[in-house]
């Protein structure tokens, strides 16, 4: 009876022994802000306690991921220190660990890094009476990357398309003189032959630019407003008789007069001014 149960308690263990550990399965690479994050399953029958570990082969060389030596849980790595050169090829293993026993490994063949990059972002501005086209990183991390690769920017305006290819530094801003007034939209595309990265243009990002401002209408404003004043000024004064002197007698300073002419010449003047008035 107690070698019976000697044996019962010891069978797991020697079956845990013979028993080969489980591959890893569902390998995959995404791509977030935080950079190259590799993510994996545990394989049917995994035991508890298994660890994991990661390699990345490039060029027949193998890269140990230091910081994924011993994963447990979260089943995660972080790949983009390892991918030291995001546009060549990488092989990237995935082992299974427990005591002695190494799995065999889960392989994701042929990862380029850079082929998974999203476009660039463009943002259109005025610049006086240009456009200015910024191009917006979507992971500042991968900055250096995005800078070694080669853009084609294509407007488009009315029925009109042109393209106009970015060389290195190549997402510098780039300062558009377009015709004035109209609707221009602007297009980004991977276009690197070198790295043979190329994609589809993005989705148009549309900006008008200023129109020729004209000075002939307020000039002739500012002309029928100054004629005005003036008509309105010539008004006030004839209204006033300020302008109405005609048949004003010369000073008495200067002429010699009877009584009468003084009196004729007042009249006078009293019978230009009531004209005048009316």
């Amino acid at each position: 009876m107690t070698e019976l149960l000697w044996i019962l308690t010891c069978l797991p263990l020697v079956l845990t022994a013979m028993i080969e550990l489980p591959a890893p399965s569902n390998v995959t690479v995404t791509l977030d802000h935080t950079g190259y994050i590799l993510r994996w399953e545990p394989g049917a029958g995994t035991p508890a306690g298994t660890s994991f570990s990661v390699t990345a082969k490039r060029l027949h060389k193998e890269i140990p991921v230091s910081s994924c030596k011993q994963v447990q849980n979260p089943l995660v790595c972080d790949m983009t220190e390892a991918f030291t050169d995001p546009t060549d090829i990488y092989n990237i293993q995935v082992k299974a660990h427990l005591g002695k026993k190494t799995s065999q490994a889960a392989v994701l063949k042929g990862y380029k890094p850079i082929a998974h990059l999203p476009l660039p972002r463009l943002n259109v501005t005025p610049c006086s009476s240009n456009l200015c086209v910024d191009f917006l990183v979507p992971y500042k991390r991968l900055q250096e990357t995005y800078n070694r690769i080669q853009y084609q920017l294509q407007i488009r305006s009315g029925g009109h398309k042109e393209v106009k290819v970015l060389t290195n530094p190549s997402l510098k801003t780039q300062n558009m003189t377009l015709a004035p007034g109209r609707e221009h939209c602007f297009l980004i595309q991977f276009a690197d032959s070198v790295l043979n990265l190329t994609s589809d243009f993005s989705q148009p990002v549309c900006h008008s630019t200023p129109g020729i401002f004209s000075s002939d209408p307020v000039v002739s404003a500012v002309m029928c407003l100054m004629v005005l004043a003036v008509i309105g000024v010539f008004a006030l004064l004839f209204w006033t008789g300020f302008i109405c002197l005609k048949g004003m007698p010369m000073p008495s300073v200067l002429v010699s007069e009877t009584l009468a002419d003084r009196r004729m010449r007042w009249q006078q003047l009293a019978h230009n001014q009531e004209m005048c008035l009316q």
